[in-house]
Order: C-alpha cells, then structure tokens, then sequence
C-alpha cells in the first residue's frame, strides 16, 4: 500500500496524484486561480507537508496580478506548513513575489535565508536568477 495515498476511504495511485498537479499548474499558469486552488487543496490533502499546492497558488495568483496575495500566502501559510527540505522552495518563490511586489529589501532578505549549501539547487537557482533581475 505504500505506493498509494489514502483519502478517507479513496486510494489514490501516484500517477493521479502527479496528473491532479500537472492540471493544477496549467490552471495556474492560465490565471485560473479557483481552479487552481481547488485542485491544489486535495493535492496538499494527500501530500501534506508539501511545498508544490502553495507554490501553485501562488504563481496562480501572480498571473492574476496579485503578488501580495502570494506573498501572504507563501509567507504566513506555506511557510509553516511545508517540510523542511521544501521550505528553500518555498522561499525562493516568496522572493519572486516580493520582488514583483515592489519589494526589494524585503525580497534579499528572504533570499538570503536561502543558505548556499542547500540541498535544493533549484531553489539555489531561481534564487541566484531573481538576485540577477534586482
């Protein structure tokens, strides 16, 4: 059973979960943001701890126009939530959003949580990238 998430009673299969998110990330890239957020709520109901859900809504709200939405988002809900080793992930988007937001000290200074040693080198890219655009 440990290749399956549990739901209440429903079993969900990997490549589901892994489908759910993929649409969930095209509504976000579309401007969709109830879509988004509504497929991305189950995500984070079977994985939770997980950065992605967040991240989602986030681009989804930036695509709206609304990056003080996903800087609330990202700063005051993903943050705390996420495990650990997702939390850079989460930050480097915290920083886009900021810098989006005409928020560029604040935007450094999360960057600068992003330690250079992180084991998320993605994170470590898209953070070097933003500090780049400043």
């Amino acid at each position: 059973m440990g290749r399956f998430r549990k739901l209440g009673q429903m079993v969900v299969a990997p490549d589901t979960i892994r489908l759910l998110t993929e649409i969930g990330l095209l509504a976000a890239g579309r401007g969709r943001l109830r879509e988004c957020q509504e497929i991305m709520q189950g995500i984070a109901a079977l994985r939770p701890g997980a950065s992605q859900p967040f991240i989602a809504v986030a681009l989804a709200y930036l695509n709206a126009g609304r990056p003080a939405d996903a800087v609330r988002l990202l700063r005051d809900e993903a943050l705390p939530a996420v495990n650990p080793e997702e939390a850079d992930m989460v930050r480097a988007f915290l920083g886009l959003s900021l810098h989006l937001d005409g928020r560029p000290r604040e935007c450094i200074e999360t960057l600068d949580q992003i330690r250079p040693d992180s084991n998320d080198s993605a994170a470590l890219r898209l953070a070097v990238a933003i500090r780049q655009s400043l």
